[in-house]
């Protein structure tokens, strides 16, 4: 019988608490970018409505403030911008969790495929069909990983591309509003 020394589940539990941080840490890192992003963003904002109401009060009448302030980009772009940069940093934050979840994985199921083997060796007269079916409960399960993972992974794909196609349709929706306003007047 193989017993685990205590070595060997101090090293066990260091991994996992291991795993827990950088876990954490990469969730953390995300975090702060997206209050980052959010603070420039309320930042913008702020910085545009005000040069739309100086405009306004100083004398340029109302449709200043309905005005895009020089220097500014139009707000359907500064949305679509806003939009990507989040998608970018939630896409990121999978994969790289994804990554880390996936290198974690591996290490287990080496860990459990070498207990399996050690176990193989010592295991009475009869238990290959035993042995074999725990070899193919490991194969199934990775398999089904693997297709889980490439799954996920079509959809993230999926989505930044629909993700581009909105955007894209907001610019030339965006850009046709100045030559229809140009038409009434």
């Amino acid at each position: 019988m193989t017993y685990i020394s205590p070595e060997q589940f101090a090293n066990a539990q260091k991994a996992n608490v291991d795993a827990m941080y950088r876990f954490a840490f990469e969730a953390l890192n995300s975090f702060e970018k997206l209050v980052t992003l959010n603070m420039q963003t309320i930042k913008t904002s702020l910085d545009v409505n005000a040069a739309r109401w100086q405009g306004a009060l100083s004398g340029k009448g109302a449709q200043a403030f309905f005005e895009v302030p020089e220097g500014a980009q139009p707000l359907v772009e500064r949305i679509a911008a806003y939009n990507r940069q989040v998608f970018d940093i939630l896409m990121n934050t999978h994969a790289a969790l994804t990554e880390q979840a996936g290198a974690q994985y591996e290490r287990q199921t080496r860990k459990v495929q070498s207990g399996i083997d050690e176990a193989a060796k010592s295991a009475p007269v009869g238990s290959e069909a035993a042995v074999a079916a725990l070899n193919s409960v490991i194969h199934a399960t990775n398999s089904w990983y693997d297709s889980l993972f490439k799954t996920a992974r079509q959809a993230v794909e999926t989505a930044e591309s629909n993700m581009n196609v909105v955007a894209g349709a907001a610019k030339r929706a965006q850009s046709s509003v100045p030559q229809a306003v140009a038409g009434r007047k």
